[in-house]
């Protein structure tokens, strides 16, 4: 009797293991990727502007920049910045224009789809003139005006 009791009780907490790891990973959270390394280009920039905004009397830039993907699905777009050693003469500074592509198998849009970043630029370097933004495909510039 004793050992019928055992098994029954052995049962019921696997039952019991078993229900809570379905339920577990049933409805846990999915979390998007943010690896820096699995962006990519944006197929294309369309458009580069700059706008000037003053914050308690500093000058604070937005770099806006619009472009295409290829698919739907893209998220999380950002502006890269290159790094320079000695500031570009032109004073012209290099961003990449980087999204999360679709994960793979994801049902997407099929089609060019547009795309949008905004990318503060705070304390300025001396002889700032604008920006240049990379894509897979072209690049563009957006001067201060």
């Amino acid at each position: 009797m004793k050992y019928l009791s055992a098994v029954k009780l052995s049962c019921a907490f696997l039952l019991l293991l078993i229900t809570t790891a379905n339920a577990q990973s049933e409805y846990s959270p999915q979390i998007l990727p943010t690896d820096p390394g699995s962006a990519q280009l944006v197929y294309s920039v369309d458009a580069v502007e700059i706008q000037t905004i003053t914050i308690d009397n500093d000058g604070r830039v937005l770099v806006i920049a619009r472009g295409q993907v290829p698919t739907g699905g893209w998220h999380s777009p950002r502006l890269e910045p290159w790094y320079y050693i000695v500031p570009p003469a032109d004073g012209i500074y290099d961003f990449d224009f980087m999204a999360i592509p679709p994960d793979p198998g994801q049902i997407v849009i099929q089609g060019f789809q547009p795309i949008t970043v905004v990318y503060p630029l705070f304390d300025l370097p001396e002889g700032f003139a604008g920006v240049r933004v990379h894509a897979r495909t072209n690049s563009m510039e957006g001067t201060l005006e």
